[in-house]
């Protein structure tokens, strides 16, 4: 299932169904994407008319959820992980955009018809950064984030741990959002602050 090349369209979601993980009615998957799966196969649910462009990286670990509601569209090269707890749910409607990394040890919840442009970096845990230790061997501390509905997130931006959008706030290219944005804010800047709302 991690490895191996489908030679078909329709093997893909026979392979996944028997592997246990949940695919609805209507999915298209074009071109490989790639399942690593080192939890539980049961925890990863795909809705009904998803789309998964190629090179697709889906991953979970331990006991990591990853669902993707209904008309959910990710682009080509998107990376999505779960782990531990953790949970990245993607609602009703909303595109993904290529390149992008979702990386969940904590919880990550994206509303409902969400445009997020191409390498946006979404990241609900972090490392430690005590001077004793190489930061490779620190541990991780996990955390939330919260995008509403409607929301528009340009490209290169970054979401990390601690952040909460809300409905219909537009985030600007290659912004840092790392704490609350107000709805229907338009927003830019590391780290981003509010410069005007939608009217």
């Amino acid at each position: 299932l991690n490895n191996f090349p489908f030679p078909s369209f329709s093997l893909y979601k026979t392979i996944l169904r028997l592997a246990g993980i949940q695919v609805g009615k209507n999915v298209v998957i074009r071109g490989r994407v790639k399942f690593k799966i080192r939890g539980k196969a049961g925890n990863i649910h795909i809705g009904d008319n998803v789309i998964l462009n190629k090179n697709c990286d889906i991953r979970n670990r331990e006991n990591g959820k990853i669902v993707l509601k209904n008309k959910v569209y990710i682009d080509s090269n998107v990376r999505i992980v779960a782990a531990r707890e953790g949970v990245v749910e993607i609602n009703e409607g909303s595109e993904i955009g290529a390149g992008t990394i979702i990386n969940s040890g904590g919880i990550t919840k994206i509303g409902r018809y969400c445009l997020l442009a191409g390498n946006i970096n979404i990241n609900s845990s972090s490392h430690g950064m005590a001077k004793n230790k190489y930061i490779k061997d620190q541990p991780h501390s996990h955390g939330e984030i919260f995008i509403g509905d409607d929301v528009w997130i340009g490209s290169g931006a970054s979401v990390i741990k601690g952040a909460s959008i809300g409905d219909g706030a537009i985030i600007g290219t290659n912004s840092v959002v790392r704490k609350e944005i107000p709805s229907f804010a338009v927003c830019g800047g590391i780290p981003a602050k509010v410069i005007k709302y939608r009217e």
